[in-house]
């Protein structure tokens, strides 16, 4: 987690390091401070400012608005006036986005959906109770035949019919373990007019149990067996986004701190130009030195001032970048200027490739949701097989019928075993061709091995992304020193062309041509920092350790 130390800083100039800093204390005596004022491009911390952190010059910040004097530095008021500084670490960042992030706070409702919708499976298993209370029918039908009595028709016949929980229901019924179906009813019928008892009832219990399809799993057990996997792949994806947002958020905060420190290596450069111009002018007052000179010299302060701007606004969108990751209410950060605690530094990794590719092809979580997929497949295959056995069903019933003069009487009559009926049976069925349920299984058999190969491409392109990432990784840390190199070489060459310079053997033309190298060294010598520190974290990426990097245990439930 400690990618951090303290930054040393880049050495303004070698030999030349006398003349400049001599400038720089008559030009903090200017500011009236020896401390680093709160402004972008600064740390918010006080540092004694010295050529080799940051040379104001005659630069300074007033409530967040660059101001100078009379070397030609304008003032800019990028970061605006009244700006309020906040201290950050890169932990408090990713503490800050895990929170309040967008696309993490919208991923986390992706468990959750998927766990409601798993319990709303089981619903299936809930007991479903129907009632019909009371009911009334009429009917009037004509007579059929002669009475012989009278030899005359037979006169039309009317019955009133009253039901109390009718149709035998069922009254309750449900599924249980196994594909156990079961169904519990009663019902009390009075029709009038009829025989003595005019009050008839019923009361059973009926079940069917699958003995081939839909015994070792139906749609229902598959659809939840499906679920509690769907609601695993949701909480890795989850995690993929948290990730990607530390990722994110890394790579970020790196590049807001090497944007700040181009700010202060762009300044120093300034300052430097701004004291060869002095230095000129008073050569060309005395006629030991030609205007031209002093014409460059102005020359390249004037595109000192530009690049400043450049790298202000390169600060600012860099700033504005990371506050996007870190809140839901942007407006609030307006006036908020995120000041990073680290540095850049380079601490040495030296990742095995076997080791990385273990760690990849078991916690990347793409490759878990992949798993999980097949897995889900495979319940689907074991259900579309079982489709394809015919449907042979245990059927049973028991119960009670029960006569009264009257609903009360025929109510307590039900729990009479006088008059008991039941039946059981054997009930086959069976499509012919089968066609659908056998093209069902193919078609999920096919899918199934579509995905198996695309499994196999993910495992591929997992290795082949942790390889590019450390070969990425150990060249960043080469160009790092190699940077380093650089950029020291430039200052011995500055320092060299200065002392020439000093002693008449060179011109200001050469002089701001080195000087020019040597900040595009400097510039090249961050961005290599910040390279490999984006690089160390898109190791993390690679091999899905980047919880893990950063010691975070999260919580998916």
């Amino acid at each position: 987690m400690h990618l951090f130390g303290n930054f040393t800083g880049i050495a303004l100039l070698g030999a030349a390091g006398a003349f400049v800093s001599a400038n720089t204390a008559a030009a903090q005596n200017e500011l009236g401070s020896s401390t680093i004022p709160v402004t972008a491009g600064m740390r918010t911390n006080a540092v004694t400012l010295t050529a080799t952190n940051f040379v104001a010059g005659a630069a300074g910040v007033t409530n967040g608005v660059f101001v100078s004097d009379t070397f030609n530095v304008p003032p800019t008021s990028i970061f605006g006036t009244n700006v309020a500084v906040r201290p950050l670490t890169l932990e408090d960042a990713i503490q800050q986005a895990i929170t309040q992030n967008f696309d993490v706070q919208v991923a986390r409702f992706s468990p959750e959906i998927a766990r409601f919708t798993l319990q709303g499976d089981y619903a299936v298993y809930d007991p479903t109770f129907s009632t019909d209370p009371w009911s009334h029918s009429y009917r009037k039908q004509p007579g059929a035949g002669i009475d012989p009595s009278t030899g005359l028709p037979k006169p039309a016949a009317e019955f009133s019919t009253d039901t109390i929980d009718g149709n035998l229901g069922p009254g309750l019924g449900g599924y249980g373990p196994g594909g156990f179906r079961y169904a519990l009813g009663m019902s009390l019928t009075r029709t009038s007019p009829t025989i003595r008892d005019p009050v008839t009832g019923d009361a059973s219990i009926q079940v069917r149990q699958p003995l081939l399809r839909n015994f070792w799993i139906d749609s229902s057990r598959a659809t939840i067996l499906i679920d509690k996997k769907r609601l695993k792949i949701a909480e890795w994806q989850l995690r993929l986004q948290l990730m990607v947002t530390i990722a994110n958020v890394e790579n970020a905060y790196y590049e807001l701190i090497r944007t700040r420190e181009n700010i202060k290596v762009q300044r120093a450069a300034l300052d430097y130009n701004n004291q060869l111009l002095r230095e000129n002018k008073k050569r060309v007052e005395v006629g030991a030195l030609a205007p031209l000179d002093e014409k460059q010299a102005e020359s390249e302060v004037a595109s000192g001032v530009a690049t400043l701007l450049l790298t202000e606004q390169a600060y600012a969108v860099a700033e504005n970048n990371l506050k996007v990751l870190l809140t839901q209410d942007f407006a609030s950060l307006s006036n908020v200027l995120l000041d990073p605690v680290e540095t850049l530094v380079a601490v040495p990794a030296n990742p095995e490739l076997p080791e990385s590719w273990k760690r990849g092809l078991t916690m990347r979580p793409e490759i878990q949701q992949s798993r999980l997929d097949l897995e889900a497949r495979d319940i689907n295959l074991k259900f579309l097989k079982n489709q394809l056995w015919p449907s042979l069903d245990l059927s049973a019933s028991y119960g009670h019928l029960a006569q009264g003069s009257s609903f009360e009487d025929g109510f307590n009559n039900l729990g009479d075993d006088r008059f008991p009926h039941y039946s059981y049976g054997v009930v086959l069925s069976f499509p012919l061709g089968n066609i659908g349920p056998r093209n069902a299984l193919k078609s999920a058999k096919a899918n199934k091995a579509q995905a198996l190969l695309q499994y196999k491409q993910l495992e591929q392109n997992i290795m082949a992304t942790i390889d590019n990432a450390i070969k990425l990784l150990q060249s960043q840390f080469q160009k790092v020193e190699a940077t380093r190199q650089a950029r020291l070489f430039a200052q011995d060459a500055l320092a060299a062309e200065q002392k020439k310079y000093e002693n008449g053997k060179s011109t200001s033309f050469l002089v701001l041509q080195f000087q020019r190298d040597l900040t595009s060294r400097r510039f090249d010598e961050l961005s290599a920092l910040a390279d490999y520190n984006k690089a160390l974290a898109g190791l993390s990426s690679a091999e899905g350790t980047t919880l893990s990097r950063h010691n975070l245990d999260i919580n998916l439930q």
